[in-house]
């Protein structure tokens, strides 16, 4: 995918119930398959909300989703 301003795409984050499960047994954790479709929607609207925040905040802050680097240093328990 081609990265382009904001205006000019929308785009739909998600995750799919299956997904999470994946993700749930890789990280270890056990997810009761009745919690699973409300969890997946939660996690969607989160990760949309996110999204939204870094298109209004442009390139003035880091943007909220940025890929994960294993290797990055402790920023002191900002969340990012």
């Amino acid at each position: 995918m081609v990265d382009t301003p904001a205006s000019e795409e929308t785009r739909t984050i998600g995750v799919s119930e299956q997904e999470l499960a994946v993700l749930g047994r890789i990280a270890g954790l056990s997810i009761a398959p009745a919690r699973l479709p409300a969890m997946a929607r939660d996690l969607s609207l989160t990760l949309q909300l996110a999204g939204e925040l870094d298109a209004v905040l442009g390139d003035e802050v880091v943007p909220v989703i940025r890929p994960f680097d294993p290797s990055w240093p402790d920023e002191g328990g900002n969340g990012r």
